[in-house]
């Protein structure tokens, strides 16, 4: 059971690598505890109604082939990183017989590397035919490399002996251009393969939503990144083109890609280009030594003048994110998508992890969130490492609290959001896009914080200045969104800062359109009724609209309990409307759970806003009785 080969094509790609010799001879390592499992019947649960299923992908010679599953497979090898993963991430990880290509359960995510660890035979030599044959698996995945006659020979061979197989699209010898198309198909087809089409779907829809996700924060960019993909090996770097899975990324976030019909290019080239960022693509012989790599740019004489060297943007790649990369293709993306947008800085990261995290090198100040907000609850503004250890220590503490006062579809802290904290003034606006996709917006609003900590949401205001100093440039924006996402009839809450003429979303959220007491304000305002718009198709003549509503300012205040309120407190709402010179509408919430008092709608004279500046810094103690 221990005879083991190293293979034609990877002693190949050690000669022309020059890939350290001792990584790609660590042994094969033997799980006897894990492999006796597979000695004895299992049976893996699975909808029959599901199956069979006919999956087509390829042969050796690189022709599509079609091929019936009965039944999930229950005894699987794989090959190379992105087919063990990819697999864990399904969690079908215990019918993995043996899972090759890997140097160290290191380089898997953190979530995986035990399930790795459950596999009887691990490493990154390659197990020989006859072992293999002897594992009596019922499927091979791999790349097409590994269906080679010298390596575990051909999809034909396996086939004649009732065994399946499923080669990544990407690593075809003539599979060009590799897209993230290809790594959504392989991941969607081997959940169909394994009736796991519910975790394919999310495994891929969260890659897309980081593709979009990026592509709407940075539409407001008037200068598209130049970015350079290049990898060290030989006289001259290979240059990752237009055809290659990483220039794919690069264009699908509206980079520019450098250089992208070349294989190979010189460092005077490099120079003359001047890239805005540079990617080094690590591969496996070099994972755990990126600085090495990234040195070879920085430290190099002919290339350690380039800007993006002194901005420091010369950026490592791992290989396994951007070839054939399957579910780490997420990492690619993040990666390249920060590289190129380097002020553009987001993070998702699980409650149990937060008091793990280190963040003393992070660019501060930045925003933690939960993934699922209301009332800015367990938000904070993170300005030094102190405040990250104290954000947490309050998470813990109010992490039962909250979701004893609101359902998870309204405040889900499973996992916290890190953002940039993006400078500028704040608006919030509802917009719907029509049949046309042509954004219609229905109100805008201007947030109004106390300070630089403050993530409250206690005063939004409108009026006429606001909605025509915006209404034109927001439209615009919304238009330029759309020509990447192409969304028709649909509604959005859209919060967003603009500098100067720059303008950066903060979030588009589809369930909190017309949400709690925007669209009331859109009413009390202008008399727009946000919901009959989007349903029956309406769109507010605002020019008609504002007529007669010059100098006015009309707002929404959110009466936001304080954090120590005293007991058997009453808050007198008396008191506080006589604070206002004209209130439209003073909503109560008598509702001791939850943590607001209310909401008052107000009419101010644009001239004349002490009212508002004073009610924005109370802790609203002087209305309680």
């Amino acid at each position: 059971m221990k005879k083991i080969i190293t293979g034609v094509l990877l002693g190949l790609c050690l000669l022309l690598t020059g890939c350290e010799r001792n990584i790609f001879t660590l042994p094969v390592k033997e799980n006897p505890e894990a492999l006796l499992r597979f000695n004895q019947p299992a049976e893996y649960a699975y909808n029959p109604a599901h199956y069979p299923v006919t999956i087509e992908n390829h042969n050796t010679q690189g022709e599509p082939e079609k091929m019936t599953y009965t039944k999930p497979p229950q005894r699987v090898v794989a090959v190379w990183q992105n087919s063990i993963e990819t697999l864990l991430a399904l969690g079908v990880g215990d019918r993995i017989i043996a899972g090759n290509g890997v140097p160290d359960k290191k380089f898997f995510r953190k979530e995986y590397q035990e399930q790795y660890s459950k596999i009887p035979y691990t490493g990154l030599q390659l197990l020989d035919l006859e072992t293999t044959m002897m594992l009596k698996p019922d499927l091979l995945v791999g790349w097409h490399s590994t269906f080679m006659p010298k390596v575990l020979r051909s999809t034909e061979f396996w086939h004649k002996r009732g065994v399946n197989t499923f080669i990544s699209r990407s690593s075809m010898i003539d599979a060009k251009p590799r897209t993230l198309a290809n790594e959504y198909k392989d991941i969607l087809d081997l959940g169909k393969i394994f009736d796991k089409n519910e975790r394919a779907q999310q495994l891929v829809g969260q890659m897309q939503q980081e593709v979009n996700f990026a592509i709407s924060q940075t539409a407001g960019y008037q200068k598209r990144p130049r970015a350079l993909v290049l990898e060290f090996m030989g006289k001259e770097p290979t240059v990752y083109g237009e055809k290659s899975l990483a220039g794919n990324i690069v264009k699908e976030l509206h980079g520019e890609l450098l250089a992208e019909k070349q294989r190979a290019i010189g460092l005077e080239q490099v120079v003359e280009l001047d890239p805005d960022v540079i990617f080094v693509v690590v591969i496996e012989s070099h994972y755990g030594h990126e600085q090495d790599m990234i040195d070879r740019v920085t430290q190099h004489k002919a290339l350690k003048n380039l800007r993006c060297v002194k901005e420091g943007r010369v950026v490592a790649l791992p290989l396994y994110a951007i070839y054939s990369s399957g579910v780490r293709t997420y990492d690619g993306i993040k990666i390249i998508a920060a590289g190129m947008y380097p002020d553009f800085f987001f993070r998702e990261i699980p409650v149990g992890e937060l008091g793990k995290t280190d963040v003393s090198g992070w660019k501060k100040p930045f925003i933690l969130k939960p993934s699922v907000g209301f009332f800015s609850l367990g938000v904070y503004t993170i300005t030094s490492d102190d405040d990250w250890t104290a954000a947490v220590a309050d998470i813990e503490r109010n992490l039962r609290e909250s979701r004893d006062r609101f359902p998870e579809s309204v405040v889900d802290q499973s996992s916290f959001l890190v953002e940039e904290y993006i400078t500028g003034e704040e608006f919030a606006v509802d917009v719907y896009f029509d049949g046309e996709g042509e954004p219609v917006i229905l109100n805008i609003f201007t947030h109004r914080f106390a300070s630089l900590s403050d993530v409250s949401d206690r005063l939004y205001y409108t009026g006429k200045d606001v909605i025509e100093a915006n209404k034109a440039r927001f439209e615009a924006f919304f238009r330029k969104v759309n020509a990447l996402m192409g969304i028709r009839d649909f509604p959005a809450h859209v919060e967003l800062r603009v500098e100067g003429d720059r303008i950066l979303p903060i979030e588009f959220n589809a369930m909190r359109f017309a949400g709690l007491c925007t669209t009331d304000m859109a009413y009390f305002a202008f008399g727009i009724n946000t919901v009959d718009c989007y349903l029956n198709d309406r769109k507010p003549d605002f020019d008609v609209i504002l007529r007669g509503r010059e100098g006015k300012i009309y707002s929404m205040v959110i009466l936001d309990k304080p954090k120590s309120l005293p007991p058997s407190s009453a808050f007198d709402y008396d008191r506080l409307a006589a604070h206002f010179a004209k209130v439209l509408e003073l909503r109560k919430v008598d509702v001791p759970e939850l943590p607001v008092f209310g909401f008052a709608f107000t009419e101010s004279d644009a001239e004349r806003t002490e009212e508002l500046d004073t009610i924005l810094q109370s802790d609203l103690t002087e209305f309680l009785r």
